[in-house]
C-alpha cells in the first residue's frame, strides 16, 4: 500500500481519536476554562486507545505482537503528547491564541509526527528486512504463514 493511501487511512482512523480529544477539550474547558492544555493532553490520551487498534488492524494490518506493536506506539504518541502540550501551551498561555485554532494546528503536526512514527517504526515487520517488507507490517498474519518473496533485478533475473 502506498504512503499517500496509507496516511489517508491514519487520518480516518485519527479523526476518532481527534474527536474524543476535542470533546475532551470541549467539555473540560467549560468546567476549568485555563487549562486548555491539561485538557488536550487528557483527551489525546484517551482518543489513542482507539486508534492503536483501528491502525494495527485497518492502517498497517500489523502481524507483531501487540506487546511490541503497542509499546512502540505509545512512545511514539507519548512525543506527539509532548509536541501537543508544548504548542498548545506557547500558542494558547504565551501567544494568546484561540484553544480551537491552536488545536488544529496542533493536531495537523502531531498527526503528521504519529504518522510517520508508526509507518517507520511502531508497526514496523522486523522479522524481514525493511527493502523486502516496504518498511511496515503490510503482510497479515504470522511470518510463518507468509509466502517467501523473490527478489527480480532490473534484468528480470531472479536474485
Amino acid at each position: 500500500m502506498s504512503i499517500p493511501l496509507k496516511l489517508m487511512r491514519f487520518a480516518c482512523v485519527g479523526s476518532v481519536g481527534t474527536a474524543i480529544q476535542y470533546l475532551t477539550l470541549g467539555v473540560g474547558i467549560s468546567v476549568v476554562p485555563s487549562g486548555a492544555a491539561v485538557w488536550s493532553m487528557i483527551g489525546y490520551a484517551a482518543g489513542s486507545v482507539a486508534n492503536y487498534l483501528l491502525n494495527y488492524h485497518f492502517t498497517f494490518a500489523c502481524g507483531t505482537s501487540h506487546v511490541r506493536a503497542a509499546t512502540r506506539y505509545y512512545v511514539v504518541l507519548g512525543v506527539g503528547l509532548f509536541f501537543n502540550g508544548i504548542m498548545m501551551t506557547c500558542l494558547v498561555h504565551h501567544l494568546l491564541w484561540n484553544h480551537w485554532v491552536a488545536q488544529i494546528l496542533t493536531t495537523t503536526v502531531t498527526l503528521l509526527w504519529n504518522f510517520f512514527g508508526s509507518h517507520k517504526w511502531a508497526f514496523r515487520d522486523e522479522t524481514m528486512p525493511e527493502l523486502l517488507t516496504g518498511s511496515v507490517c503490510q503482510l497479515t498474519g504470522p511470518v510463518e504463514q507468509r509466502e517467501p518473496m523473490v527478489l527480480i533485478n532490473e534484468n528480470e533475473e531472479t536474485l
